[in-house]
């Protein structure tokens, strides 16, 4: 489902994106508008969150901060992304 979501990325900026699923709809978020949704019904419950991708196939080339995974969707329209860390 996921489609290559470089255009709108500046480099040397840092970018804020949520993956929201409600139901069985999962929603991606960048910088705080909605810019790809569709079907997914996997079971990510097994806790085997191995890597984002390489660079070679399309995945991540840079660094990644303030991660978090919640049990609920707390994302559901066009949202102000947060300025700083969740932690302080």
């Amino acid at each position: 489902m996921v489609r290559k979501l470089g255009s709108s990325i500046v480099e040397d900026t840092w970018h804020h994106y949520a993956f929201v699923r409600s139901g069985s709809t999962l929603t991606i978020y960048h910088d705080g508008v909605p810019v790809e949704s569709g079907t997914f019904t996997a079971d990510w419950g097994d806790g085997t969150y191995t890597r984002v991708g390489s660079a070679s196939s399309g995945g991540l080339i840079g660094e990644l901060a303030d991660i978090r995974i919640v049990e609920s969707a707390v994302y559901t329209d066009t949202f102000t992304p947060p300025t700083g860390s969740y932690w302080g």
